[in-house]
């Protein structure tokens, strides 16, 4: 995994908050998101996007 797919993760998966509003957040105005994982995000490819949720949706599950 990539750096920027690692702060990605890390923010998804601590943020405790919803896990689907911040997808929405991510792909959307990133009003709530830090600077940094909103630049990381925008990097990503598709791929790497559907990497990251995944990753981070397994981190949640199995916490």
């Amino acid at each position: 995994m990539s750096k920027n797919q690692l702060v990605v993760i890390k923010w998804l998966s601590t943020t405790g908050q919803n896990f689907l509003s911040d997808i929405v957040e991510l792909e959307g105005a990133f009003d709530g998101v830090p600077d940094d994982v909103a630049e990381a995000f925008a990097t990503l490819s598709d791929r790497e996007k559907i990497e990251v949720i995944q990753k981070a949706a397994n981190n949640l599950l199995y916490q």
